[in-house]
């Protein structure tokens, strides 16, 4: 009698390779093993990977902040308050820190396993699904596929974060299937902890909590939707209580947190508004464009700015609610706009361009995965969504899933290492279809037809250059480039910062803080010329804050050698600073000194008094007010209390030498 086959399996042959379930793990875990351990051994011996840059700094000081005890770099802006940034990274590498020492190798090689970790968790969601065959190809993909590999060896959260979407979706699967308490459970405790590193994650929540509750993935068998809530709801809610405890035990933490350090209700992170701000606006492209006027590395969530703007000072939570306003205005003024931005987005996530948000391993390498992958991936699964009526209802749960993380992902902004979770849940469907194609070519006829006339003009859409379909990014190596040579003028070395920035303008010649930036290096290196016209082309460009106050400190400086025309020139450019960020410290400072130079004492003491309002323990201003206060305006009791508030500021310097022969003569 001939063999029934299985529901939902292809034609794999019994006692075939793929049904050699160890020999199938043990090549899926080779294959993994080797393109990570590869891309890991290519970084671990730059400069950059023992001391990191940008986000993966920001992790590496908070997590050793946390074990020694020691403030280190920047992390003082991110343990006090509400968590600006998911905690979920930082509190990893501190249990790998308290194990393995300040080991960014070891944080790393960790990585990479739980990178093989994902392997076999698509591979095993795949099998279940689609069969043994479609299991072991499904696996070889997530092994092979770039940006997986890539980030598996970066030290960013992107890999936990993908490892956890592989294991919700396989826990899904299999409670479908057994309805374990412990898989429901499972699910909402891989939401909950994914949460806590990007919080977009709990628009699926709901919804998956309605999937299980209503049970969709089973038959109707002949029944009204009243018969079978009748037979379902008592289950149902059982799982959907399992599903949001498990959410709310991860979560819920970070919420107490939030509200007891903070004094704030933040579920989880206080990052949304801006990034929805950034992601809509006047200047947005659908990429990661940061406002060049707020310093996100010492400045993280544009408080300064915030505060400038409202004349109060503001939380994590209360300034995230105020750029997520901004957005807001911006989209009800201009709705069509915004209904264009969000195709263009949506454009951007089908395909196949991997835009860079530079990260410490884009430096290092200097290069983003390449782009040739992602098109083909989508085309793929959503030609087995429209083929594979079979399976549509067991897998609704991954469809819906693929559906909100994709619109929580277009309604901010995409970048390549954001669409990582949609490639864990895309690999098993594109995997069939192009099983599904080949026995449709093999086939002929219309089922041919029906196939090509979906595939081709989505392999096309998704496969295109860009600029072809009319659409300018900023562009990786530009971003890049502004990236690193910021680094690279941070750290003093000016010749390779001009180098960096110089060819960020050849490869985009319309982002003007590339221009700021050169204009910079060029004022440190004392061309003066040079500089002055960097900042004149970037405004030439856009409004640019940070250029106006560097261009107008310029031109104060040339007045204050004997030049009075450069000081006429100079003020509006401080004046418009001021107004556009005027929680900016050297904005005020360099307007007051304006004023100072031109014996408007009581202007810049305004200024002054504004700036400190933003910044109490800014040490220029502290300086600045106290020193006016006591040498031209006569106010010594005042002068006192700022120059002893500025001497209990650090890193010393000879101001404070200056304060302290003050305070003498004041008495």
């Amino acid at each position: 009698m001939a063999r029934v086959r299985k529901p939902g399996t292809l034609n794999d042959k019994q006692g075939s390779f793929f049904e050699r379930r160890w020999l199938v793990l043990l090549i899926l875990v080779a294959t993994a093993l080797i393109p990570r351990g590869i891309m890991l051994s290519s970084v671990a011996g730059d400069e950059f990977f023992a001391d990191p840059v940008m986000d993966s700094q920001v992790y590496d000081d908070w997590a050793w902040t946390i074990v020694s005890g020691e403030y280190h770099g920047q992390a003082e802006l991110y343990l006090n308050g509400s968590y600006y940034m998911g905690p979920l990274y930082a509190y990893f590498l501190v249990a790998v820190y308290s194990v393995f020492g300040h080991s960014v190798l070891a944080a790393c090689i960790l990585g990479v396993l739980i990178g093989v970790g994902t392997v076999l968790l698509v591979h095993g969601a795949a099998r279940r699904l689609y069969g043994p065959k479609v299991g072991f190809f499904a696996g070889l993909v997530a092994a092979l596929y770039p940006a997986l590999f890539f980030y598996d060896a970066a030290l960013l959260m992107s890999n936990l974060l993908v490892f956890l979407t592989a294991l919700m979706l396989y826990l899904i699967v299999v409670g479908q299937e057994r309805d374990r308490w412990y898989h429901w459970l499972g699910a909402g405790l891989c939401i909950g902890l994914y949460a806590l590193g990007r919080a977009n994650i709990l628009l699926f929540a709901p919804v998956l909590a309605l999937w299980v509750f209503f049970a969709w993935w089973k038959k109707p068998a002949g029944k009204s939707f009243r018969e079978r809530l009748r037979e379902r709801w008592r289950p149902g809610l059982r799982r959907a209580v399992l599903l949001t405890l498990g959410v709310l035990l991860l979560v819920a933490p970070a919420t107490i947190h939030n509200a007891v350090v903070g004094g704030e209700f933040v579920p989880v992170t206080a990052n949304g508004g801006i990034n929805f701000y950034i992601g809509n606006n006047e200047l947005a492209t659908g990429e990661y464009v940061n406002p060049s006027w707020i310093d996100v590395k010492h400045d993280p969530g544009g408080l300064s700015y915030v505060q400038g703007r409202l004349g109060e000072r503001v939380s994590y939570g209360e300034a995230s609610r105020w750029w997520s306003a901004r957005a807001g205005e911006w989209i009800a003024e201009n709705p069509g706009r915004w209904l264009g931005l969000m195709a263009t987005k949506a454009l951007y996530f089908a395909h196949r361009h991997e835009i860079m948000q530079v990260a410490n391993i884009h430096v290092i390498l200097g290069w983003e995965t390449p782009s040739l992958f992602f098109g083909v991936l989508f085309s793929l699964a959503l030609a087995a969504f429209v083929w594979d009526s079979q399976r549509r209802r067991r897998m609704g749960a991954w469809w819906l899933f693929a559906l909100v993380y994709a619109l929580s992902i277009i309604i901010f902004f995409v970048t390549a290492r954001y669409r990582l979770p949609f490639v864990v849940a895309a690999i098993p469907p594109a995997v069939w279809g192009a099983g599904e194609l080949v026995r449709r070519l093999r086939a002929g006829g219309k089922s041919l037809v029906k196939a090509l006339a979906l595939l081709v003009p989505l392999l096309v859409v998704t496969n295109l250059p860009l600029d072809w379909l009319g659409f300018e990014l900023v562009g990786n190596e530009a971003a890049l480039a502004n990236n690193r040579g910021t680094i690279y003028l941070e750290s003093g070395n000016l010749g390779l910062a001009a180098d960096e920035f110089e060819r960020g303008i050849r490869a985009n010649p319309k982002l003007y803080p590339l221009y700021t930036n050169l204009g910079i290096v060029e004022l440190r290196r004392g061309y003066l010329t040079l500089a002055e016209d960097n900042f004149e082309r970037a405004l030439s460009l856009y409004p640019d804050p940070k250029a106006m106050i560097n261009l107008g400190g310029l031109l104060l400086e040339q007045g204050r050698d004997g030049d009075p025309a450069k000081l006429v020139e100079a003020r509006p450019y401080l004046e418009r600073a001021v107004e556009l960020v005027p929680g900016n410290p050297r904005a005020a400072n360099n307007l007051a000194v304006l004023h100072l130079v031109r014996g408007e004492y009581t202007r810049a003491a305004e200024v002054l008094e504004s700036g400190l309002h933003y910044n109490p323990e800014d040490q220029q201003l502290l300086f600045a007010l106290g020193h006016l206060y006591a040498t031209e305006l006569d106010r010594p009791d005042e002068a006192v209390a700022l120059l002893e508030r500025f001497l209990e500021t650090r890193p010393w310097s000879n101001l404070h030498n200056v304060a302290l022969r003050k305070l003498e003569e004041l008495g």
